[in-house]
Formats: C-alpha cells, sequence, structure tokens
C-alpha cells in the first residue's frame, strides 16, 4: 500500500497464551485373574485437546507419574483414577482425565476325581477326589462354602465301560473362583468284564442292557430264556 495522501498509527495488541487442553484416559480393557499379581502400570492414553495440531504434548515438554486404581483384590471392577500422572510444565497445559475400570475376573478351580476300577456287579464303591488350582494362601476352608462330593452318573456296574466321576458341593466365596471338572473325570470310574467268569462278556452286556428297557424281554442269544442277570458268586436271577 503506498503511504502516499496516508498517515499510519500503531495501537498495540496483546497476543494470549492460553493453556493447552489435553485428555489423559485410561486404558480400556485392563484386567487380570483372581490371585494373580496386579500389572506393573495401568496404561493410559494421551490425546490434544480442540483447537489442538501435532502432537498432544509440545516437544520437550514431558509426561510423567502412573495411574492408580481403587484397592481390592477380589473379583470385580475398579476404577482406575489419574493417580501421580501429571504434564510439566503444569502451568501451559490443560489437563482432563478420563478413567477406567480395572477388572478382576475368577480364578479356576478343578475337581479331580480319584480314578477308581471294579469289577462287573460289584457294589458302586464311595467316590473321592480333590480340589486344585487355589491361588496364594486359600484353601477350601477359607475360600469356598460348602463340601466336595463325588460322585457317578451310573446307579449300577451291570455293565463294563469307563464312566464319569463328577465333583461338587461347592461355592466360592466373594465368586472369586469358578469351578471345572478335570478332562480325565470323564472316564475316572472303571467297570471292568474280567475276573466275573466268561459269561460276563459283549455278550452279557448286550443282555444286560436290553433287560434293562424290558424286563420281561427275551434278550439273544438266548432268545427262549426270559433276562437273567449273573449275581455275585457266578449265580443267576431273573430279572
Amino acid at each position: 500500500v503506498s503511504d502516499v495522501g496516508y498517515t499510519f498509527a500503531y495501537v498495540n495488541g496483546q497476543l494470549t497464551v492460553v493453556p493447552r487442553p489435553v485428555t489423559i484416559a485410561a486404558d480400556a480393557g485392563q484386567t487380570k485373574i483372581y490371585g494373580d499379581p496386579n500389572p506393573a502400570a495401568y496404561t493410559y492414553t494421551v490425546t490434544g485437546g480442540p483447537g489442538t495440531t501435532g502432537s498432544a504434548i509440545v516437544p520437550g515438554d514431558s509426561i510423567s507419574g502412573a495411574l492408580a486404581r481403587v484397592a481390592g483384590e477380589n473379583v470385580g471392577s475398579y476404577a482406575i483414577n489419574q493417580g501421580s500422572v501429571a504434564i510439566s510444565p503444569a502451568v501451559d497445559y490443560n489437563v482432563t482425565y478420563v478413567g477406567n475400570n480395572f477388572v478382576i475376573t475368577p480364578a479356576t478351580l478343578q475337581y479331580v476325581a480319584d480314578p477308581v476300577s471294579v469289577q462287573a456287579f460289584a457294589p458302586l464303591p464311595s467316590f473321592t477326589g480333590s480340589v486344585t488350582g487355589f491361588k496364594g494362601a486359600d484353601n477350601l476352608g477359607n475360600a469356598t462354602t460348602g463340601t466336595p462330593i463325588f460322585s457317578t452318573t451310573v446307579s449300577n456296574t451291570f455293565v463294563p465301560g469307563a464312566y464319569p466321576i463328577w465333583g461338587a458341593g461347592l461355592t466360592a466365596n466373594n465368586g472369586n473362583y469358578i469351578f471345572a471338572q478335570a478332562l480325565g473325570n470323564a472316564t475316572a470310574f472303571d467297570v471292568a468284564a474280567s475276573g466275573q467268569g466268561e459269561e460276563i462278556g459283549a455278550v452279557w452286556a448286550q443282555r444286560i442292557k436290553r433287560c434293562r428297557d424290558d424286563a420281561f424281554a427275551y434278550a439273544a442269544p438266548y432268545d427262549t430264556l426270559p433276562c437273567t442277570l449273573p449275581q455275585e458268586g457266578g449265580e443267576r436271577s431273573g430279572v
């Protein structure tokens, strides 16, 4: 602009630098299993607020400190708070903190059945087992309520085979555990055909199954005879 015909006067102004808006947000999905150590640090994400460009924190400035959470070690959800996390120099930033939750999930206890083997037609035995997977100083007495019970799904030993022994009877205090069956429980009860004579073999297994379904049936291979079942000592009796 030409200064011909003009007179210029300068009026001082003022540039105001306001604190830089920054959001510190605790990350979602932070969790652990009951009884495990807490993480070394709770994680977070730093983003620039409205109107900012470039990196969230001006180069040369720094962020330090650690998030903290509400105390507690039982299963549940615990708030993660800002703790000591701060940006330096603090005067240059307007920090907004967005919290999240730290979740403790149940550990797993297993019912482990003691394997049992009996001969066919023997009385049902008593079943025993143990419970494994307790964390730290936990045990049956202080971490669970109830009494562990082990039982099978069959009511007699007429048919040889492998049967399950399942554990039950417990609940976890504070919901700190869930319960599962050990893999071996599915076949822990063995009913053996050997040792009872030739008559307790595949033929008798077929007859016994049919007799269970119909006590008055005629069962192959002796279709002219009604169902009969061996008793202890090798004797036979009608169903």
